[in-house]
């Protein structure tokens, strides 16, 4: 039988095609701001596997990671963002991050959740130094104009 017969017979009789399955590293992708939790497990399997690529690869599953992580625990309202803080620590220490700027302002955010002002002002400072036309830019000026430091 020819692929075409099977899909109209699919299509008529309301026979579904299996579903694809996800790849690790899918809904890390895609589901880190909308569903946290579910791109924790799915970043952390990639993490565990251990197979980079190169390490642009590697820095953007520990950036997802911990932006999920933050992501989570403000939904949550638990204040725990150790761990986001750990895996944007852990993306910038990548010698060819593509996401240091990205990732020191979710750090200065969580300086600020943590009310360590100075700090959070330095993340946000980096994070334009690197990234001038950064997208996060007139929050960042914002925050530091709140801060005094702009």
């Amino acid at each position: 039988m020819k692929p075409f017969p099977l899909l109209l017979a699919a299509i008529l009789f309301g026979i579904a095609a299996p579903a694809a399955q996800a790849e690790p590293g899918d809904i890390c992708w895609s589901q880190y701001l909308d569903q946290p939790r579910a791109a924790i497990k799915d970043c952390t399997q990639v993490i565990d596997k251990g197979e980079w690529s190169n390490d642009a690869y590697k820095s953007t599953i520990y950036y997802l990671r911990g932006v999920a992580q933050l992501m989570d625990a403000m939904q949550r309202k638990t204040k725990k963002y150790d761990a986001a803080f750990d895996d944007l620590t852990e993306s910038i220490e990548i010698e060819t991050s593509p996401n240091r700027p990205r990732a020191h302002y979710f750090r200065g955010n969580i300086h600020l959740l943590r009310n360590n002002k100075s700090s959070a002002a330095r993340e946000f400072k980096k994070a334009l130094e690197l990234m001038p036309d950064i997208e996060f830019r007139s929050d960042i000026e914002l925050q530091l104009k709140k801060l005094g430091a702009s």
